[in-house]
């Protein structure tokens, strides 16, 4: 799945029962937050957050965040 977040908007907190998700960075840069940690992205940075983790991205910058989402149910 492909997505978009505009620069100043966000995907607010949330997470994924039992499915793990890996996100690549096509474009933009802003703030990965993962429970407590924070960590900036940028264009060509991977995350992965496993699986009933609440997490939340935030697009910044001047140019909006284009991802390649990729979702992996648990067995």
């Amino acid at each position: 799945m492909k997505g978009f977040l505009k620069t100043g908007n966000r995907f607010d907190w949330h997470l994924h029962q039992d499915t793990d998700e890996i996100f690549i960075v096509i474009k933009g840069k802003g703030k990965y937050y993962c429970e407590d940690d924070v960590t900036e992205y940028q264009e060509g940075n991977v995350m992965i957050t496993p699986a009933n983790l609440k997490h939340k991205i935030e697009a910044l910058g001047n140019k909006n965040s284009e991802f390649y989402f990729i979702r992996v149910k648990a067995k």
